[in-house]
């Protein structure tokens, strides 16, 4: 375990602490809101206000952890107030400074943490508002924002706390300071009903206009207005607006952006601030004097709402029917709606990509699955004429041929098995991702169903020089099962087996009652499946590669299938594989009555 180094500035660091009077105070409510916002925003169980004692962390506030003080040198937080940064732990057990620390290897088990510096001026940070979880996790951009975000409201609330018990104010002074802190709690409420609104997937143009209202109540006489920046990046659309006049948003709906047009439009072409004391004399806003003068507007405020990357989504606006400047609390104010309107923007748009992309897909798809069906229909009759002639051919019907004729005609009767083969398994596929495979369930004996099932494909696994082997119990087990598509299962696990086998090897087919279940396993002993292929064995298309050329026969089809079927029989499959070893395809079925055909 690591312990963190002093900061540099450590007495300065503990003279600013100690100045807030703070430590070993009561739990309030608006730290213990903000620790709650960050635990909801980033999905973590603990979200702690930590301040850094001498000898300590003292917790303002403890969400999700019932302590109020941890050892200064067990903490994570004394790490991070050595950097301005976000300092992110995303595996403690994985990290040098921690993998054997107490928090982490017993207590709260620690493993993620994540911990935004409370920085007042003069670089002194004297602790952070942090996140802690007990599985390794990361954080996304707009995770880190938020955090960062919280950790100057925090340094806002002690600095606002500070201003309350040291200065000797009048009564004038003493509401200026209560009116900023209530603006700031009903900022932080407002802030965290538009997350929530956000987490419980609203639409952008509600969480817009509850953002408007929001900023309208905090601000005395002012009325905001959202536009949105269209897909060409040329024009200003309507996103919210709920106190301006209906023509007013009418007129400036679909507004062109450019260097002299009014606010708005200079901001979003710009991706700077503009702020105009009153339209009625200011150059850019000379075309819509008439307009402004109908609505009684005369200041408009402008602030580019941007993304993460600094390219412009739209702009957030203040009017007043007065004309005035915004002082240091108006422009935190409109810079601090900007942000979050960007926020919101940015994620309902991620949000309606991956909606788009996902039907996109779902539509290939389907395509894909509707072509592969028809070819397939399409194919299987001339298919079944040209097998049906090759059968006929080889049975002679036309005359002795000669061997070298007869050896060509196996050779394409073979391939015509394959081949139809895999449009059988194209059809199947089709029918399983239509939902349109239907199953004829009725009980029966598995021991006789599997007695058939070696019959049926010993001849291929002769071809092959296996030796197919099987093992009944001496009770009936039966289960609710389609017989045909059973058959099936068993012809593809069998064959699987068989061509993964080394030559003159063997393969087991078994029944058992498995911990009150009916098990089918079919046990091969060749080279075994490695780890990296495992989670791709029951997709379509796939097979694992192999050296040995009479293996790589197979449409990459027959495990999918499989376990759609056994699914669709209300049964579960599975394997287990060792290198060197071999492996074992399994699938359970529910028993039932045995009274079975």
């Amino acid at each position: 375990m690591q312990s963190a180094p002093l900061p540099e500035n450590e007495e300065e660091r503990l003279k600013k602490l100690y100045e807030l009077e703070i430590l070993d105070t009561l739990e309030e409510q608006e730290y213990d809101d903000l620790t709650h916002l960050a635990a909801q925003i980033c999905g973590v169980p603990i979200a702690l206000i930590s301040l850094v004692d001498r000898d300590r962390q003292f917790l303002k506030s403890h969400h999700g952890l019932d302590v109020n003080e941890v050892s200064r040198e067990l903490g994570f937080c004394p790490h991070a107030i050595l950097d301005n940064d976000l300092t992110i732990v995303e595996d403690a057990s994985k990290d040098a400074r921690f993998f054997d620390n107490p928090l982490v290897t017993g207590g709260p088990q620690v493993k993620f943490y994540a911990g935004a510096p409370l920085i007042f001026s003069g670089d002194l940070r004297i602790g952070t508002i942090c996140i802690v979880g007990n599985k390794p996790q990361a954080l996304t951009t707009d995770q880190k924002k938020a955090m960062q975000a919280l950790a100057r409201q925090v340094v806002s609330l002690l600095e606002l706390r500070q201003a309350v018990k040291e200065l000797e104010i009048s009564n004038a002074q003493r509401s200026v300071v209560m009116a900023k802190l209530q603006r700031s709690e009903k900022r932080e409420h407002a802030r965290a009903a538009i997350l929530e609104m956000l987490a419980r997937d609203s639409s952008l143009g509600s969480v817009l206009q509850t953002l408007a209202h929001s900023i309208e109540d905090e601000l005395e006489g002012a009325h905001c207005s959202i536009l949105l920046l269209d897909e060409e990046g040329k024009r200003l659309l309507h996103g919210a607006a709920p106190g301006l006049p209906d023509f007013y948003n009418e007129a400036i709906h679909g507004l062109e952006i450019g260097p002299e047009v009014g606010s708005c439009g200079t901001a979003a072409f710009t991706g700077k601030r503009v702020l105009v004391e009153d339209v009625q004399t200011h150059p850019c806003w000379a075309p819509f004097k008439e307009l402004t003068g109908k609505a009684r507007l005369a200041a408009c405020w402008s602030e580019p709402i941007l993304d993460s990357d600094n390219k412009v989504l739209g702009t957030f606006a203040i009017y007043y029917s007065e004309p005035c400047a915004p002082d240091d609390d108006g422009v935190a104010t409109i810079e601090y709606a900007a942000n979050l309107a960007g926020i919101a923007i940015q994620r309902k748009r991620k949000e309606e990509l991956l909606i788009q992309t996902k039907r996109a897909a779902e539509d290939a798809n389907r395509a894909k699955s509707e072509f592969l069906s028809t070819m397939s229909h399409e194919l299987r009759t001339p298919l079944t004429s040209i097998q049906g002639a090759l059968g006929l051919l080889l049975g002679n019907v036309t005359g002795k041929l000669p061997t070298m004729s007869l050896d060509m005609l196996d050779v394409a009767h073979r391939n015509g098995e394959r081949l139809m083969r895999l449009i059988n398994d194209l059809l199947d596929i089709s029918k399983i991702e239509a939902g349109k495979l239907e199953l004829k369930l009725e009980n029966h004996n598995l021991k006789s169903l599997l007695q058939q099932a070696i019959e049926v494909n010993k001849a291929y696994a002769d071809r092959l020089d296996i030796k197919l082997c099987l093992n009944l119990p001496y009770e009936d087990i039966c289960a609710m099962v389609d017989v045909d598509r059973f058959a099936q299962v068993m012809a593809n696990l069998i064959s699987n087996a068989a061509k993964f086998s080394h030559k003159n090897g063997n393969v087991e087919v078994s029944l058992a009652n498995h911990d009150g279940v009916a098990r089918v396993s079919v046990k091969d002993y060749g080279a075994g499946i490695a780890q990296e292929f495992h989670q791709y064995l029951f997709e379509k298309f796939t097979q694992q590669d192999s050296t040995d050329s009479r293996q790589r026969s197979g449409t990459g089809l027959g495990l999918a299938i499989s376990k759609q079927l056994v699914k669709g029989m209300n049964g579960e499959i599975g394997f287990e594989t060792e290198i060197g070893v071999g492996s074992e395809f399994y699938f359970d079925l529910q028993l039932s009555d045995n009274k079975a055909a």
